[in-house]
């Protein structure tokens, strides 16, 4: 027990991830040099774990953290070496991978890494950006805590029209899109799930 993720917590070694505050958790990746787990957390950094310990938290240049309120989501594109996160503040951003899976290589002693996004984009309308489902040619769907779904495209940075508004009071939980046959499933608050 002593020397699992639980025993450090008991412990009270980890009771606040290290030096920063306890959050929720949203999403994860495992970053393919260094096979360390780059999360998303509610506060909205990136916190980046070695083990079980959260070693740096990343934030965007000359901001205190990554994104605004919750950093809910995301998606390694190694093809394109980047991760693009998005969360409250209704912003999808490309991260260098390069950056973040040899930062922690440049020094121990910092526990706040700056990083300049590579491309952001602003989708408006409050968006509450929590799920995000790949279609081709650039359009993904994205899925808004508050329930809607919006057709857009990331690389022309064009909003293509909302599919569904306001579906549900509790919100979209997860969202994938089947081409054959065309489907679009969701899950939704009250244990939910929608077939379109």
């Amino acid at each position: 027990m002593a020397n699992s993720f639980t025993g450090p917590k008991l412990q009270g070694d980890i009771g606040k991830f290290g030096r920063f505050n306890l959050s929720d958790i949203y999403e994860l990746v495992e970053l393919p040099k260094s096979g360390r787990i780059l999360s998303g957390s509610e506060e909205g950094h990136l916190l980046l774990w070695e083990d079980c310990y959260v070693k740096c938290c990343v934030v965007e240049t000359g901001k205190s953290t990554a994104h605004e309120g919750g950093a809910n989501l995301l998606r390694p594109m190694f093809h394109e070496d980047v991760i693009l996160t998005a969360g409250n503040d209704s912003t999808i951003r490309w991260w260098p991978l390069e950056d973040l899976d040899v930062m922690m290589m440049k020094s121990n002693d910092d526990l706040v890494f700056s990083v300049q996004p590579i491309k952001e984009w602003n989708i408006g309308n409050s968006t509450l950006i929590c799920q995000l489902s790949f279609l081709s040619g650039g359009t993904v769907m994205v899925g808004d805590a508050r329930g809607s779904i919006m057709k857009v495209n990331i690389e022309t940075s064009e909003m293509q029209g909302i599919v569904i508004a306001g579906h549900d009071k509790c919100g979209i939980h997860a969202l994938s899109i089947s081409k054959e046959p065309s489907t679009l499933v969701l899950t939704a608050g009250g244990n939910k799930v929608i077939c379109w």
